[in-house]
């Protein structure tokens, strides 16, 4: 048998076990499940071969409302708790499991959950510009303040010394003068700062949330097919490394982590 006989065998199965036909034996409890959910009146033929598992070949038109509805569902999420002692994801698993959402049309997904991806990235490069000189205003004034207090000083001095009667006129700030002043223009530079971060996590979390519901589609099917063998051969079912470690990027994306991510355009650099 080859590989596309065995995929669709399988795939058949997963979908007589989601409409209740057939139910999968000895597999455990696998960490989350998927169940459809829909008009009870429409037959599911199968996963489809082609295009991303999430979605169901209908035997017959629906309405969008009614393919929306039969869209297989994750019941519930996995609990963040239970992927404690899983390891993040190296660079490298990552750039592979993006590869392969990438092969489950993960781009066509997000544009059907009425997400536009181009416009939220051309948003937060707009942001970009100001997150930055608001960034380096802070780190100026987070400087030396002795240094600038001398060089001031030294300023009025060289200006007396060349005859500018005005600079022995000049009010000069005691050195905790300037160090109360830049503490104040740090904590204004801050505030203006976390509004555009705020703005750039408006733009970025609904994506981010969309991707980590994807993610747990696909680690569902993967701990399905998985199941299988560990049913033929007679063990116990165990989420194997790959499936939790997609589960654990997954978690990464929606736990609120990647929001102080540094420039705005950065919170997106995984998708």
């Amino acid at each position: 048998m080859n590989d596309q006989n065995l995929i669709e065998r399988v795939a058949g199965k997963l979908a007589r076990a989601l409409t209740g036909s057939a139910a999968p034996e000895n597999m455990g409890a696998p960490p989350a499940q998927t169940a459809v959910e829909g008009p009870a009146q429409k037959s599911v033929s199968g996963f489809r071969t082609e295009g991303t598992w999430t979605e169901l070949e209908q035997a017959a038109p629906l309405s969008a409302e009614a393919q929306a509805e039969l869209r297989p569902k994750v019941i519930p999420a996995t609990p963040p708790h239970l992927l404690d002692g899983v390891p993040w994801p190296s660079p490298a698993q990552v750039r592979a499991f993006d590869e392969w959402l990438g092969e489950q049309n993960f781009a066509e997904w997000v544009t059907r959950q009425g997400l536009d991806f181009p416009a939220a990235v051309a948003k937060l490069q707009e942001l970009d510009a100001p997150f930055s000189r608001l960034s380096a205003a802070i780190m100026e004034a987070s400087g030396n303040q002795g240094d600038k207090y001398r060089a001031h000083l030294s300023s009025i001095a060289t200006r007396i010394a060349s005859g500018d009667a005005s600079a022995e006129k000049e009010d000069s700030w005691s050195l905790d003068d300037w160090r109360a002043d830049a503490l104040e223009r740090r904590s204004a530079f801050k505030r203006e700062l976390g509004k555009i971060e705020t703005q750039a996590w408006a733009i970025c979390e609904p994506l981010l949330q969309a991707k980590s519901r994807f993610i747990e589609e696909q680690a569902d099917f993967l701990d399905f097919l998985a199941g299988k063998l560990f049913e033929q051969f007679g063990f116990k079912y165990q989420s194997p490394p790959y499936v939790l470690g997609l589960r654990k990027w997954g978690l990464s994306l929606r736990n609120g982590s990647r929001r102080n991510g540094g420039l705005p355009s950065r919170m997106l650099e995984n998708l």
